[in-house]
């Protein structure tokens, strides 16, 4: 069977990427079409002449869902629509109020979508789908399970061709993205990592990670294909394990030794990553600073990295050349204007480059 995704913002999403290899290496068919890149994209939908449409939407952007669903709907009144990434995943009964949505996928999307394209060419009941919401004969809103986490993050080579090959502009990118893992251990309170946890309590181990080899294996297939200049690691994992790490980063500096950026938490950060980091060509790091008040990034951030964290962390990486970025909140519950400024102050007195 073949699915379209479709997506409004113009860069690859991890999730799709993930997917459409998922669904090729069981002998499937993927495409996706970007609404910002489009001419017209109900055109572009009819000429896929997909079994399933699949719309992928981020909580900022539920208006764009709403009316290009509708639209599908009017243009195509038979085709099988749903909806999935985070919001789908927080948030299915808002996602199902939008009467052209036939289905939610509540979970991971790789068994999901296997199983609803069974359901769609009548090879099973639409019940029997777990991690789903759907709509009985009746018309009412249904949900099944919550299916298991997917755990087999090296079953299959995530798929950027999907985007590069129908959008040029996005290969020519001289920064590309990866990420080798899913989930995160952390519950800062500004993070949908910790709702995501608690919806899938019971349904497997929520942090997962690629193997090096093949997470290698991915980073070249693209670098080989469409080339890079910087790779960017957009992976709450990245540091957590230093087994992991170094193991990786061996393999990266002998396979594909292009220099490389990466997020990371600031306590994460000691004399032994920022060394294995710079050796392995790492020029750029960037952490969440958040705020200047200590109780603040606490308490109403619930984010335990102390300001010694955050100096340690400059410290080394300063020592070893590598820039630092900074991510910041300002107008936080609780925060002064006396605080606002020990925000800027924080981030000029660690060397940020870039907040």
């Amino acid at each position: 069977m073949k699915i379209c995704f479709i997506q409004k913002g113009a860069f690859p999403y991890f999730g799709v990427i993930e997917l459409s290899g998922f669904l090729k290496a069981k002998g499937h068919e993927a495409t996706v079409l970007i609404d910002d890149l489009e001419v017209d994209l109900l055109a572009a939908i009819e000429s896929t002449q997909a079994d399933l449409l699949g719309i992928s939407c981020m909580s900022t952007e539920t208006g764009w869902l709403a009316e290009t669903a509708t639209e599908i709907r009017q243009r195509f009144p038979n085709a099988p629509l749903a909806v999935g990434g985070v919001h789908a995943m927080l948030y299915p009964e808002m996602v199902m109020s939008i009467a052209a949505v036939d289905y939610v996928c509540t979970g991971d999307g790789e068994m999901n979508l296997l199983q609803l394209f069974e359901a769609i060419a009548g090879k099973r009941a639409i019940d029997t789908v777990p991690g789903i919401g759907y709509r009985t004969p009746g018309g009412q809103i249904a949900f099944t399970p919550r299916a298991p986490l997917y755990q087999t993050l090296d079953g299959s080579l995530a798929d950027r061709d999907i985007y590069y090959e129908r959008y040029p502009q996005l290969g020519r990118d001289e920064l590309k993205q990866f990420s080798g893992s899913r989930g995160c251990p952390f519950a800062c309170a500004f993070c949908f990592n910790s709702q995501l946890r608690r919806i899938a309590q019971g349904l497997g181990a929520y942090v997962r990670r690629k193997p090096p080899e093949h997470f290698i294996e991915e980073i070249t297939k693209t670098v080989s294909r469409y080339g890079v200049k910087t790779v960017y690691f957009a992976d709450d994992l990245f540091l957590t394990n230093k087994t992991w790490l170094r193991s990786f980063l061996a393999l990266y500096k002998e396979r594909i030794n292009a220099p490389f950026m990466c997020s990371v938490r600031a306590d994460a950060v000691d004399e032994e990553i920022a060394e294995m980091l710079a050796e392995a060509g790492c020029t750029t790091i960037t952490f969440g600073l958040e705020t200047g008040n200590e109780e603040l990034r606490k308490t109403v951030l619930q984010k335990s990295i102390t300001d010694a964290h955050i100096r340690r962390c400059a410290h080394v990486l300063r020592k070893h050349k590598i820039r630092m970025q900074s991510s910041n909140m300002f107008c936080i519950p609780d925060e002064t204007f006396e605080d606002a400024l020990k925000t800027v102050k924080l981030n000029i007195d660690v060397g940020v480059k870039f907040a």
